[in-house]
This record gives C-alpha cells, structure tokens and sequence, in this order.
C-alpha cells in the first residue's frame, strides 16, 4: 500500500481506533496494538488487497505446545486420532480442528465456550501455534477491526489458564457433564495428572474428589497418597478413612488405623478389630489398630452384655464370642 493511502487510512481510523483503546503503533506502516493485562495483541496493514491485518495475540500462560489449527483434508483419515492428537469429545469441533498439546490442558481449558471461541477463530483462519494466536484478517472498517482484536484478547486469556487450576477445571466439568464417554475422559486425566503429582497440591482436591460424582477416584488416589505419605491421612474424617481401607497398602492401612485413632467413634470398632485380628496382617498395622482401638474406646465406650467395654482386650474378646457359632 503506498505511503499516500496509509497516511489516509491512519488520519480516517485515527478516532475510532482510539475510541475503542488501540493504540496506533509509531512507523512507515499502519498498525495497532492493544495490552489487556497480560495478553497483548498487534495487527499491521500488510497487503493491498485490504484493508488486511496480520493479527498475533499473546499471552504468557499460553502453552508454546498448544496446536490448535484446521484439520482440513485430513480430517477423514484422522478419525482415529493419531499420537499427539487430543480429543475433546465436541464431534463438531473435533472433525473441524486439529489440537496438540497436554491432554489434561486440553480437556481442562477448552470448555465450550472456549471451543466456541476456536472455531470462530480457524472458520476466519487463524490458529494458535507456538504460544500466539495468529492469521492474516480483512478488516474493511475500523469497528471490525476493534472487534478482532477485542476477540483475540478473550480467546488468549481463555487459553493461558495456570496448571494449578487444571485438576480443579478437570473435577467442574466431570461433576457437570451428562455425557458418559466425556465424563469417564476427564476423570481419567484427573487421575492421571494427580497420580503423576502435576498441577494441584493432591488435597486441594479431596472434598470435591470425596463428595462428588468423582468418589471411586479421590478414594483410588487417597490410598497412592496416603501410602506414599501417611500424614496425608490427616486430611480426611472417619466416613472417608474407612472407605479408603479397602484395597489400601501397609502403610496406609497403618496410617488410616492411627487417624482413626484421633478421630474415631463408635462405628470405626470393628474396621479396627478387623485390622487388629487380621492373621496375615502386619505388626505395625495391628499395632497402630489396636492403640486406636484404645483410643477410640476411651472415648466412646460400647457395651457387651449391657456391660461397659473399656479395653482391647475385651473388644477383641468380644469380637470373639460373637463371631463363635
């Protein structure tokens, strides 16, 4: 474009570009920048055939892996989905779009709205590659052009979201999603990327993990936690430490046995009992069974016959008579 037609399209955009907080970039050429935060976004006059930009938007948090581009021609034979490929179980949006990157990311960051927000994006050929969003647009009108840049804002914002927040993005859209195979999806790569101790603190997520449609996880993952630390075990209460036992290791069976130790009633007796008696079981695990035993009868004495039991001994005594044909 000569320099005579920039000079009249920056004195003709000038007003309504700075009207809608884009700032003319100083040069020969005709551009704009906008900084929103952390997501910046450059768009420059570039061909003669325009007004046509090339737009990039940035945003530290976006990963420099994420790929997200038109599957084109090869969407047909790609239906198996290829290594590297991801998923989002949106049928639409996967035969239209070609995505790379962490799948745990993935799942958790492009929700539907943010899909919705890509596939306005590759439909007006843009893509996200290498951390930017980027792709050449035609702009006939200063409005359109704001509007662009609004968009690439949001979109980069919707894409840079932290790895702390995706095991709590992951559990949200499983406890919401109606649909089997995406729910069984994202509960996976919950249990993946926390067995693998990436993104959240472990119990940062055990309410929603314990409380939610997601339990026979949080409970699978508790038992790797608390069996790889027993102080983990602190984090939970009666109700759920007793559903952790079943199928939990040596170490976390003792741990669980202790805890209960401290915040056990009446109901934690004969898990204990059961632990204490165990034939095959560990001395440590009886051991700490059997001093939350104690514990737990100190407190909260039961009764045998209508007399007080008050002692290991007796529980186990007792245990005895009535297990006795």
């Amino acid at each position: 474009m000569s320099r005579q037609a920039t000079d009249t399209l920056r004195r003709t955009w000038r007003a309504d570009l700075t009207k809608a907080g884009l700032r003319l970039l100083p040069g020969p050429g005709f551009g704009v920048t906008h900084l929103v935060r952390r997501a910046r976004v450059e768009a420059h006059l570039e061909f003669d055939d325009g007004p046509r930009f090339q737009l990039t938007a940035t945003h530290p948090g976006v990963p420099r892996d994420l790929l997200v581009r038109l599957e084109g021609e090869r969407g047909v034979i790609r239906r198996t989905f290829g290594p590297g490929d991801v998923r989002t179980w949106d049928e639409a949006f996967d035969a239209l779009a070609e995505v790379r990157g962490d799948p745990a990311w993935v799942l958790a960051a492009l929700n539907p709205g943010t899909r919705k927000r890509l596939t306005d994006a590759l439909n007006a050929g843009l893509t996200v590659k290498g951390g930017r969003l980027q792709g050449a647009l035609v702009c006939e009108r200063p409005a359109v052009l704001s509007a662009w840049v609004g968009f690439a804002v949001d979109l980069v914002t919707r894409l840079s979201l932290p790895t702390d927040r995706v095991g709590p993005n992951l559990l949200r859209r499983a406890e919401a999603e109606s649909e089997p195979r995406l729910q069984a999806a994202l509960l996976e790569a919950l249990g993946d990327r926390l067995a693998g101790g990436t993104g959240a603190p472990p119990w940062s997520l055990a309410r929603g993990l314990l409380a939610g449609t997601a339990r026979e996880l949080g409970l699978g993952l508790a038992r790797r936690w608390i069996e790889a630390d027993a102080g983990q075990a602190a984090a939970l209460g009666e109700v759920d430490l007793l559903a952790v036992l079943p199928g939990a290791g040596p170490v976390a069976r003792a741990a669980v046995a202790t805890r209960l130790g401290a915040v056990g009633t009446a109901r934690s007796l004969p898990a204990l009992r059961g632990l204490a008696e165990a034939f095959f079981e560990r001395g440590a695990v009886k051991a700490a069974a059997r001093e939350a035993l104690a514990a737990v009868l100190a407190r909260t004495p039961t009764t045998a016959g209508g007399l007080a039991v008050v002692s290991v001994e007796a529980a186990l005594s007792f245990a005895d008579e009535e297990d006795a044909p």
